[in-house]
């Protein structure tokens, strides 16, 4: 049986007989097909593995480590994760995200923001990234779902009003012999060095001398830790992926958002090319919030848009309270969430939704 002949039977019976990878076909030995199909093999056909060496000769670096890696067993990696994900019935949003890399596969389990992919490939060039959104829209959880994707180490913090420099340079501290001062290294500069995903929430709450160290960070590929004598500068990983998280542009507070501060030029510039709006995604709330309280949740989101309220109503919040209906449905139902959402609103802004 020719190669062609054997191809077209294999297809019949739904026999998956190569893998494809940069162009080019990579071939499953011969005989195994054969067998599959129940065929005596043939000694005049040509030997799967002499079709294997032409192709490596021709492969990159890369593509040669793949197939080193997976060799013959990649159709059966890929049909073992074809079965998890048909678990799911179906439904993308159940699926994941996988990543594949040259030495493993980084699988993000659970539901993923309908903008993941786009920051994902964002953070996999080392962009630096800025997530705009309302409040409770899922920020810090995208965070740390690319960290996941990448494989990289994972850490925050919160960029409240009245932070100091220490928390992103370090501290010194008497922690030496006697009592003598010594570094201490933070987690922002840690992972500046070695690596990792480093989320600086709130970053239009950031107090501006707190600004102008993040500046310099994302814009020179060092930073200065002056308190670190022995070494005082810091140089950038190559791995150091920077995401910031606000809900606003930077363009100072307004009426939801009044505590929040203006961003200057130069700090907007570094995030430039990384700037995300991240919004409720319907999607997720339809699988994670309880029907009922889903369509209230709604209904209140666009008659706070319509009015102008200063109000938000979360994606956070419906999750949450969908939970304690789950969970104690004889305590816990639409109108005790009406009640508790509406507590510290005003007669008139309950007025303009109809509550």
């Amino acid at each position: 049986m020719t190669y062609k002949e054997l191809i077209i039977e294999a297809k019949k019976q739904g026999i998956v007989y190569a893998w494809r990878e940069g162009g080019k076909t990579i071939w499953k030995q011969k005989e195994r097909l054969e067998a599959e199909l129940g065929l005596t093999p043939t000694s005049k056909s040509t030997p799967a593995e002499t079709a294997n060496a032409a192709q490596v000769k021709t492969m990159g670096t890369l593509e040669r480590a793949i197939l080193d890696l997976v060799g013959n067993n990649i159709q059966e990696r890929l049909e073992e994760i074809e079965a998890k994900l048909g678990e799911s019935n179906g439904d993308a949003s159940y699926k994941g995200i996988e990543i594949k890399t040259p030495t493993k596969i980084n699988r993000v389990e659970g539901l993923t923001h309908e903008c993941f992919e786009h920051v994902l490939r964002l953070a996999s060039q080392r962009q630096n990234i800025l997530l705009v959104g309302p409040a409770g829209t899922g920020k810090t959880h995208l965070a740390a779902q690319i960290a996941e994707a990448l494989g990289l180490p994972f850490a925050f913090i919160s960029a409240s009003a009245g932070m100091s420099e220490a928390a992103l340079e370090g501290h010194l501290l008497p922690t030496g012999e006697s009592g003598r001062f010594e570094y201490c290294t933070s987690q922002f500069v840690h992972m500046y060095e070695k690596g990792g995903v480093f989320l600086i929430d709130e970053l239009d709450s950031a107090d501006a001398n707190l600004m102008t160290i993040i500046n310099s960070a994302l814009a020179n590929g060092h930073m200065a830790i002056n308190k670190r004598f022995g070494n005082p500068i810091a140089k950038r990983h190559a791995d150091f992926v920077c995401i910031a998280a606000a809900n606003t542009f930077g363009h100072g507070p307004n009426r939801t958002y009044a505590g929040r501060q203006q961003l200057d030029a130069a700090t907007l510039d570094r995030f430039r090319a990384g700037i995300v709006y991240v919004d409720y995604d319907a999607r997720i709330e339809e699988k994670l919030v309880e029907p009922g309280l889903l369509s209230w949740g709604r209904d209140i989101r666009a008659k706070i848009v319509a009015h102008g309220l200063r109000r938000i109503m979360s994606t956070r919040f419906l999750k949450s309270y969908s939970v304690m209906m789950t969970a104690y449905p004889e305590h816990y139902n639409l109108e005790t969430a009406k009640e508790t959402y509406f507590a510290d609103w005003s007669i008139d802004e309950k007025a303009k939704v109809s509550a």
